[in-house]
């Protein structure tokens, strides 16, 4: 039984082992080129030249610093082995025969084996290639950096644009906060529009309204104004609609039949309109349907 589950258990952890080798492939111009590679004890990581090496390859450096080195029989490639995580890093030079493909390998072990190369493949490309293919890699890790720092920084952004909100609001409070009840009512083609409360923080007043579609269509509700004789006093208007998905064109949303959708008209510095008779007007595009709420007075 025990023996059972200890193979079991090998099985899955090479499976696991298996999910997260990796191959690296590296292009190499006539004048060479130096790369560096992540290795890991768990791994034996293969290096493939697809040509035969050049007996000068130098490996010394390697054996002499907890690193196993082997030749493939075939003579095309060598293999490393790290022989723990604290294996210093560690260089190797190797050129083919044909002096075709040369390179300089700087090794240092993964802090993750799932980052480590199982095995890296050299390939043979010309001058040109392998420049567009270095400049390709080193757009794609600014591109990377530049996103990640973007990132950050719209972060900050948006910390420090909540922090100046809530401290603005904070100081607004500080000077007044009221709520005061109203019973304004307005009606027109069975849709019915009350004015039911206004909020003052500071120096500016919060209009809540409802609108409930008594009618046999759908609200397409558009705007509301806030009219002071002719003007229209409202700085921002926002309706919490009861239908789904996005608004049409030109609407804030539509409210089906049968329904009520709650509103707000926003009004800066409110002593100017203080004691005046305003009427807050609702109407769908091109003002169809209009519904007048006259008797809203400011204090």
């Amino acid at each position: 039984m025990k023996r059972a589950v200890l193979v079991l258990f090998l099985l899955l952890a090479g499976t696991r082992v298996a999910h997260a080798q990796k191959l690296c492939e590296f292009p190499v111009g006539p004048s060479g080129g130096a790369f560096e590679v992540l290795v890991h004890p768990l791994y034996v990581t293969d290096f493939d030249f697809k040509e035969k090496l050049s007996p000068s390859v130098v490996v010394s450096d390697l054996r002499g610093k907890d690193y196993t080195v082997d030749f493939k029989a075939s003579g095309t490639g060598l293999s490393v082995h790290p022989e723990n995580e604290k294996a210093r890093p560690a260089n190797f030079n190797a050129e083919t025969s044909s002096g075709s493909i040369k390179v300089s390998v700087a090794l240092s072990v993964a802090t993750d084996h799932k980052q480590a190369c199982t095995r890296v493949i050299f390939n043979k490309v010309t001058e040109a290639e392998a420049f567009r293919r270095r400049v390709d890699e080193q757009v794609q890790e600014e591109t990377a950096k530049l996103r990640g720092e973007l990132e950050d920084l719209k972060k900050d952004v948006d910390r420090q644009v909540r922090q100046g909100v809530d401290e603005y609001l904070a100081d607004r409070v500080l000077l007044r906060h009221e709520s005061v009840a109203m019973n304004a009512i307005g009606r027109s083609d069975d849709v019915v529009v009350r004015v039911g409360e206004v909020l003052y923080v500071g120096d500016d007043a919060f209009v809540f309204f409802q609108v409930e579609n008594r009618s046999k269509l759908r609200y397409r509700f558009a705007t509301a104004q806030l009219l002071a004789g002719r003007k229209d006093e409202a700085n921002a208007v926002r309706l919490l609609a009861t239908s789904r998905g996005v608004p049409e064109a030109g609407t804030m949303g539509s409210i089906p039949v049968g329904t009520i959708a709650q509103g707000v008209v926003v009004v800066r510095q409110v002593g100017r309109l203080r004691g005046q008779s305003l009427a807050l007007v609702a109407s769908e595009p091109d003002g169809k349907r209009q519904v007048r709420v006259d008797g809203i007075v400011l204090r």
